[in-house]
């Protein structure tokens, strides 16, 4: 895996950022997490366990709309909403695995 153990939050935290707007924002993260940005809009990572645990991945949009990625990849047209900083796409949550 490319991440390594110690990237991952150990307790709850706040992650920094500034939007595609240039604004500061704040995001609660629990432990078990880790945030980052990519073209201004924040990424974050949550591990899960559990039977039936499966890779996912949900874009949030401005609108509070949410769009569910199929197979761990989202489409498109929310792909390039973010590729061209619209602000549409607001955050981008991951849950990941831990088998």
């Amino acid at each position: 895996m490319l991440l390594r153990a110690d990237e991952w939050t150990a307790v709850p935290t706040t992650f920094t950022y500034h939007d595609v707007g240039q604004h500061e924002r704040t995001l609660a993260l629990p432990a078990g997490a880790l945030a980052f940005t990519f073209c201004q809009v924040p990424v974050v990572y949550r591990r899960v366990d559990g039977p039936g645990a499966v890779l996912r991945v949900v874009a949030h949009l401005a609108d509070g709309t949410r769009a569910e990625g199929v197979d761990g990849v989202l489409g498109a047209d929310v792909s390039e909403q973010v590729f061209r900083r619209t602000g549409e796409v607001v955050r981008v949550e991951v849950e990941v695995p831990t088998r």
